[in-house]
Parts: structure tokens; sequence; C-alpha cells
């Protein structure tokens, strides 16, 4: 029973020290990043994972390439704002106003727009939908 033992535990440590080596940094917000977007800065491939928009006015902004993944754009005003490329994963904007915004490239899996402005959203565009291009 006793090299029964040795090849589980062998295997185990192996199995952990495969684990140590794949590990990633985890990507949490970037707290300075948030604030600065939040006071009125627009923030291109900056990291606004999970940062709460909600209920703020924020026209004209440039979001382009950022990661909003998770962020709560919930009864925002967001005209005119730039979010071609950016990672809006699980985001929920119900109510948000969004009209002339760009999403050109934004990778908008499982996004909420409900209520939003216009209605249409994500995707008003049929002719560029394969490309999740919308110009509003």
């Amino acid at each position: 029973m006793k090299p029964l033992t040795i090849a589980i535990s062998a295997a185990f440590m192996a199995a952990i020290s495969v684990a140590a080596f794949d590990a990633r940094p985890a990507l949490a917000q970037n707290a300075s990043e948030v604030s600065r977007a939040r006071d009125g800065a627009s923030c291109p491939h900056c990291n606004l994972f999970q940062a709460d928009f909600s209920n703020q006015q924020m026209q004209g902004r440039d979001f382009a390439g950022a990661r909003l993944r998770q962020s709560d754009f919930s009864a925002a005003v967001m005209n005119h704002t730039n979010f071609a490329g950016a990672d809006l994963r699980d985001v929920n904007a119900y109510g948000g106003v969004f009209s002339s915004s760009s999403f050109a490239g934004a990778n908008m899996t499982n996004a909420s727009f409900v209520g939003a402005y216009p209605p249409c959203l994500p995707d008003c565009t049929s002719a560029t939908a394969a490309s999740r291009e919308t110009r509003l």
C-alpha cells in the first residue's frame, strides 16, 4: 500500500506545480481609471471592470477598447460615446441612453440593454449584425 500512497502524493504534487505555473494575475478594475472616467475623462483601453456608471451623465466619451465587463450603465446618459472594440460582456444598461454612440466591434455577450434608448440596442443595424457595429 505504501507505493500507491507515494504515487498519489507525487501525482498531487505534480498537479499543484502545474497549477502554480499556470496561475494568472487577477484583472480587477483599476480604481484610479474608474475615478477619472467618472469625473469626466475619456478612458480608451482602460480597465474599468465592474465600474458603476449608473445614473451618470457621460456624453461624448471615448471608451474604445476599454474593459467594461460587468459594469453598470443603468439610467446613464452616454450619447455620442465611443465603445468601439470595448469589452461590454455582462454589462447592465437598463434604461440607459446611447444616442449616436458607436459599438463597432464591441463584445456585448450577455449584455442587457432592457429599456435602453434607442430601443433596438444592442444591435440596431441588421446589415452589420455580424460585426456588431452599431451607429445610433
